[in-house]
């Protein structure tokens, strides 16, 4: 996975990020996610690893991630679905 940006952290650490798409036979199949590569204490850590990644000034948003619904839209079906609605992922 190609690190594209390094995010700081607020104490002084950095994490690497980089976007994985899901394979096909995925449910998410062509979807999306950024995910951590790696954690480092200091910028210059971070940068001598991935010296083409884009510094950020801010974090990833931690506060607006997708969430799971508590209860099913009222057409889901566990017939068609092939799974129960739940919160266990």
């Amino acid at each position: 996975m190609k690190v594209e940006r390094l995010y700081p952290l607020g104490d002084g650490d950095y994490e690497a990020c980089g976007w994985k798409m899901y394979e096909k036979g995925s449910v998410l199949e062509g979807s999306t996610q950024e995910c951590v590569v790696g954690i480092f204490t200091t910028l210059d850590e971070a940068i001598a690893k991935y010296p083409d990644a884009e510094i950020m000034d801010h974090g990833r948003c931690k506060e607006y991630r997708p969430t799971m619904a508590l209860h099913p839209p009222s057409d889901f079906s566990y017939y068609d679905a092939g799974e129960y609605w739940s919160d266990d992922y």
